[in-house]
């Protein structure tokens, strides 16, 4: 199967960062990079299922509060 392109679901990843900016902000959340591994993880597999070709480095370099 084609991989598809990210493109189609930049609102997507979008939404995603929005998760993370919350996380980064919320002080009932400690472990911050524990948990914004877990998101971009748990998202990744996501789209790869999906068919989109992606790492866990490309996702973070497209996200804004993965940093």
């Amino acid at each position: 199967m084609p991989h598809k392109d990210i493109q189609d679901i930049a609102h997507c990843v979008y939404m995603i960062d929005l998760v993370l900016r919350e996380i980064m902000n919320s002080p009932h959340i400690t472990n911050k990079a524990f948990a914004t591994q877990c998101i971009i993880e748990s998202f990744v597999r996501i789209l790869r299922e999906e068919g989109y070709s992606l790492t866990e480095n490309r996702l973070k370099k497209m996200l804004a509060y993965a940093h």
